[in-house]
């Protein structure tokens, strides 16, 4: 049975995949094209990272870059490399733009009345726009339209992307933690297809001395997943109550399981990478042991039994690490730490002229740079967040 919050996704964007369907044979045929798309070789995931890198080296000429479309500009290309094989750099900008604009302003519109305005039929220059850059997929098909595919990677992954870039680039209470993601990041891009379990070292002095230092760009994707998941709820509509008489609606709150103290420390708030990095100092393992499987347990960023997300054996971490990878690397060299139009340089660190300064509005601020809290993540948090050169801070 479908939720009202599926039901409404079907108004809005005409689709018909296993997130929206009540029929077993659709939901499988699409899980299983899913997995198709999902699996890839080592040369396309090198072709990824070139891609994404060209992409942010090309769009970096203004001297005030808005956040939050910059971010689902880029994703939107490389998912759509990813699901239809197509070239990320040759994509129509101006179609590119109404395509991440129409779903932004459709995805809030979906979470109230629907409305005939608000029927995917009724949006001509979104699926004019679709059209321009998937031209073989019938849009009037709601099995065959592109955005059954395009919506469920493009929604999970931009906002975890921002909040990872902004988390390592931005957030100045990381420290050594921000330097060792940032090594880790460039190690990884020099390898996008390399196995999920190397570590600068394994050596109980290493471990011992300093846990960030063994951070791989994996420690950092599980930990954005664990900290801002994608989704936040897990809702479960059941034919009936237990006396017969009427459906029942459920929802698990993942996030705060995520962000449970009892389960994950008194740091369970604070990006923290080196949480996933095995420890050889603890005295009482036993008791490790369980408060590992206790962690084990607790973490679903891609779901449970029995719909578990299509991309949770590798691909899920592996793009979430080549995005953020790119936009630390290709937007972070020379760029300072700091938040807020018109903030003062740093002592001693105004001398790069290559570099940004991320501006939010005030409120934002200190949440920002120096809070020891989750960042917000709702989709209007982000309204009036900004890269700006930092040449035109000066100025």
């Amino acid at each position: 049975m479908q939720s009202n919050t599926e039901q409404r996704l079907v108004h809005s964007f005409g689709i018909n995949n296993a997130f929206t369907t009540t029929n077993e044979k659709r939901y499988l045929e699409f899980k299983k094209e899913a997995v198709h798309k999902v699996h890839l070789t080592n040369d396309k995931w090198q072709r990824l990272a070139e891609e994404a890198q060209m992409i942010i080296k090309g769009s970096l000429s203004d001297s005030r870059i808005p956040l939050m479309p910059y971010i689902q500009i880029l994703t939107l290309r490389i998912v759509l490399s990813i699901m239809f094989d197509v070239d990320a750099l040759a994509l129509s900008q101006a179609a590119i733009d109404v395509v991440t604009a129409s779903i932004n302003d459709l995805w809030k519109k979906s979470k109230l009345a629907s409305t005939p305005n608000d029927a995917f039929q009724s949006q001509h220059r979104f699926r004019v726009a679709l059209h321009d850059l998937l031209p073989d997929h019938d849009l009037d098909d709601p099995t065959s339209n592109p955005l059954n595919l395009i919506l469920p990677a493009y929604e999970t992954l931009w906002r975890i992307v921002l909040l990872g870039f902004v988390e390592i680039r931005f957030r100045t209470r990381h420290g050594d933690t921000q330097s060792a993601c940032t090594f880790a990041l460039r190690a990884f891009l020099a390898d996008p297809s390399g196995p999920d379990n190397s570590r600068k070292s394994s050596t109980r002095e290493d471990i011992e001395s300093d846990g960030t230092r063994n951070i791989t760009a994996f420690d950092i994707a599980r930990e954005l997943l664990r900290l801002y998941p994608s989704t936040k709820r897990v809702y479960r509509v059941f034919d009936s109550s237990p006396d017969l008489t009427a459906p029942v609606s459920v929802a698990a709150d993942v996030e705060a399981i995520d962000r449970s103290t009892a389960i994950w420390g008194a740091s369970a708030g604070a990006f923290d990478p080196s949480r996933w990095v095995p420890s050889v100092t603890v005295v009482d393992m036993e008791k490790e042991k369980e408060k590992e499987k206790e962690r084990r347990d607790a973490y679903m960023p891609f779901g449970v039994y029995p719909f578990l997300c299509p991309a949770r054996k590798d691909f899920g971490r592996r793009i979430i690490a080549l995005l953020v990878a790119s936009l630390v690397v290709g937007v972070g060299v020379g760029a300072e730490v700091g938040v807020g139009k018109g903030a003062k340089e740093e002592e001693g660190k105004g001398e790069e002229e290559d570099g940004w300064r991320l501006e939010v509005p005030e409120g934002w601020r200190d949440v920002v740079s120096k809070g020891e809290e989750p960042l917000p993540s709702e989709r209007g948090s982000f309204e009036g967040w900004a890269l700006v050169k930092r040449e035109d801070v000066r100025t």
